[in-house]
């Protein structure tokens, strides 16, 4: 081992005295890895909150009061679709911005250990071979482990207090769940490289106005921003418990906190130049590999474990490591690509073919032309997908529309009049006070005269039931909707004055998990729903959600069905049963099982059932 550590650190001596500006030749390795290329509209899930997304910044929306999400009124520089083209080009050059920028501090990081041509190679295996790289956390990773070195680049310092701090303020109002570790590794690398009291202060500064500044910019309120924070937080908080799967199994989970364990002890063993930076080292590296972790562990997929171990290869790139330790860079480096690469295969490393994508996209960027054609293109294909019946449009005509559930890409490719409730994809507002902002929107004068509904019985999402994803708002629609227009596909739902009475509780029934209940039996005018008390996450449990995620929980009906239930909304109110004078009950978009019993399941514990029953009266005509 120390013959080979002794070569290597001759051949790193021979390569050292390679004079090239390490920026020419960050920008080299990023034209051979590229991957940044725009992102064509399409159907499904995913596109259609980054449509919504899209559609919100175009159209003014307030954050934090019109529109609810991960993300803020900067979030669509996250990734540039062509939704529209001006929007498009804007995250690209942000992108291309933050994608060069990280390409040159990897250079950095390896060329003196390794010699500029190594480091080239290696960077290039990385950026073009390695899935699952955020470049925003990781371009910020080794930055601060940059200015911890012994030896950091001139201004680097400067620059995370001036750049940085703005850098950290973009992210801050683009997507909440990663700009939080942004802020902190720069904060933390700040005074592990022993920063002044007022660097500091002028880095929080620069910050602070940075975010108002460009949250003015984007066209939104400063009265707002208290909204934004205060609505948008839970939908990171609750995420946890809303939105695991459980795909893989704890071995996964096992040995992602052993490599979380091995990062920091490779980070105690950096070279410093003092105590501070190695604490402030360790701290980066524990915060960046814990919030990959739980991005990995809570959507256990294999998408998500490749971002897990692809974040790590660059993690552990970073720590600044003596020239002697060369040999355990590579060989972590190495086994932890592989693992990513295992997990998420990429296409491949094509040099060639990443420069000629890198020439396309970059024609795209400078001609108005092929982005109006691409926007085309995609609403042209939409709407061939979605193939929306005259009915249906008929029955939107002139309308403001909301769309239920996620299908928001519908209402850009017809150019609807989309006015979407806060949470706009309904499966994310799995708190009580989300799901009843959704409630408050559609009960409102003011909300959306129309809901497209999207027939997804058949492949609800994650195995939950529709109706009940979120509760409080299918009452609201029940009350306040009436079918205008159905096909097998869609149905839209009209505004009528409210039909519903007061709810009237019937029945508490105290159970536990794993036991059935009865339902009572509605009258021929009546709907039954369910308060269920005790489903939600609470006790030593909210620890394991911190730490790992919650147990599941299901519920399961009278037919045999079984559905994943999201534990903060089950004291929503299920709909369970309707009458048969209830009109608007029956069909392929029921929101109603009809069901006689309901049995909660996945974990243990005591629960109390709430019984109600609501009259639900005939619709009464509502204009146009």
């Amino acid at each position: 081992m120390r013959s080979l550590t002794d070569s290597m650190r001759r051949l790193a001596e021979a390569l050292a005295d390679w004079r090239v500006p390490t920026w020419l030749l960050g920008v080299v390795v990023a034209l051979l890895g590229w991957r940044l290329t725009f992102a064509l509209p399409g159907p499904g899930l995913d596109p259609s909150w980054w449509a919504g997304l899209y559609m919100a910044t175009h159209e003014g929306m307030q954050f934090g009061t019109d529109i609810v999400f991960t993300y803020g009124p900067l979030g669509f520089l996250g990734l540039p679709w062509l939704w529209y083209g001006g929007l498009a080009s804007v995250a690209f050059i942000y992108l291309a911005a933050v994608y060069l920028a990280f390409a040159c501090a990897l250079v950095w990081t390896f060329r003196a250990r390794l010699g500029a041509p190594f480091a080239c190679l290696i960077s290039v295996l990385i950026i073009a071979g390695v899935p699952g790289i955020n470049f925003s956390i990781a371009l910020a990773a080794l930055w601060a482990f940059a200015v911890l070195t012994k030896q950091p680049p001139r201004h680097s310092l400067t620059l995370m207090i001036t750049a940085g701090a703005v850098f950290a303020a973009i992210e801050a109002l683009g997507k909440l769940s990663s700009a939080p570790v942004i802020f902190l590794v720069l904060l933390i690398a700040l005074i592990g490289a022993r920063a002044s009291r007022k660097q500091v202060a002028a880095f929080l500064g620069i910050y602070a106005f940075s975010v108002g500044a460009l949250w003015l910019i984007a066209g939104q309120k400063l009265s707002h921003l208290p909204d934004f924070a205060i609505n948008s937080l839970p939908i990171v908080s609750g995420y946890s418990e809303a939105m695991a799967s459980y795909t893989s199994s704890r071995l996964t989970a096992a040995v992602m906190v052993a490599v979380v364990v091995l990062t920091l002890v490779w980070a105690r063993f950096g070279e410093y130049p003092g105590r501070r930076a190695r604490y402030a080292s360790l701290a980066v590296a524990l915060i960046v590999a814990m919030a990959m972790y739980k991005q990995g562990v809570v959507r256990s997929d294999t998408a998500h474990v490749a971002i897990f171990f692809g974040m790590l290869t660059v993690l552990w790139a970073g720590i600044p490591t003596t020239r002697r330790l060369t040999p355990g860079l590579l060989v972590g480096v190495a086994i932890l690509g592989a693992i990513a690469i295992h997990k998420y295969p990429p296409p491949g490393v094509d040099v060639i073919g990443n420069v000629k994508t890198a020439k396309r996209e970059l024609n795209t960027l400078v001609s108005p032309s092929l982005r109006d054609q691409a926007v085309e293109n995609g609403r042209s294909t939409l709407k061939n997908l979605y193939a929306l019946e005259p009915e249906i449009l008929e029955a939107m005509e002139g309308r403001s529309v909301s769309v239920d559930p996620w299908e928001i890409a519908v209402a850009w490719a017809y150019e609807l009049d989309w006015s979407p409730l806060p949470v706009f994809q309904n499966y994310s507002a799995y708190t009580a006070g989300l799901d009843q902002l959704n409630s408050d929107a559609l009960e409102s004068p003011e909300g959306p005269d129309t809901v497209l509904k999207q027939n997804t019985t058949f492949s609800p999402f994650d195995g939950r039931y529709p109706t009940w994803d979120p509760p409080a708002q299918a009452l609201a629609t029940l009350c306040n909707f009436f079918p205008a227009a159905t096909t097998l596909g869609w149905q839209v739902l009209s505004r009528v004055p409210d039909r519903c009475a007061e709810p009237v509780s019937i029945d508490t029934v105290e159970g536990s998990f794993n036991e059935a209940v009865e339902v009572p039996a509605p009258k021929g005018d009546e709907v039954v729903f369910v308060r269920i008390n005790g489903a939600e996450v609470h006790g030593l449990e909210k620890l394991r959600s911190l730490l790992y995620k919650p147990k599941a929980r299901y519920a399961s009906i009278s037919d045999g069905r079984i559905y994943r239930l999201v534990p903060a909304t089950a004291a929503d109110g299920l709909i369970l049963r309707a009458g048969r004078k209830v009109a608007g009950a029956g069909g392929p978009f029921t929101p109603i099982p009809q069901t006689d019993t309901l049995e909660l399941g996945g974990t243990d514990g005591d629960l109390e059932f709430e019984f109600f029953s609501m009259k639900i009266s005939p619709p009464a005509p509502a204009g146009r």
